[in-house]
């Protein structure tokens, strides 16, 4: 089953949430590491994309039955924050169809 149909406001059919991850010793460690890459990158010019594991999970969920239909694992808290901020635009923009077509989302099998 799909949301091809839904003309409500996408808004009105998700909710989007960030969710921190918990920080064990090895993605502490491994975040030290991937903070002193980015560092040494960004002084020698060769800035980018962050390296290093997740920190948080941007996640779409069906407000009717709190389901999870998406799920974005972010690098940092400042592209989880912006890509949170674009979403919400584009629900405030679109109806549930026009968003589950351009985001690929679909509803669970029951």
């Amino acid at each position: 089953m799909t949301y091809s149909t839904d003309n409500r406001p996408a808004a009105d059919v998700w909710t989007i949430e960030v969710v921190p991850r918990d920080k064990t010793g090895k993605s502490k460690l491994a975040s030290a590491g991937a903070n002193a890459f980015n560092f040494l990158f960004a002084f020698i010019g060769m800035g980018g994309d962050s390296i290093g594991p997740a920190v948080a999970d941007l996640v779409i969920r069906d407000r009717a039955d709190n389901t999870q239909v998406f799920h974005s694992p972010q690098s940092t808290i400042g592209e989880a924050a912006d890509m949170e901020s674009r979403l919400r635009e584009e629900m405030a923009q679109s109806s549930a169809a026009e968003f589950a077509e351009s985001w690929g989302l679909e509803r669970p099998s029951t």
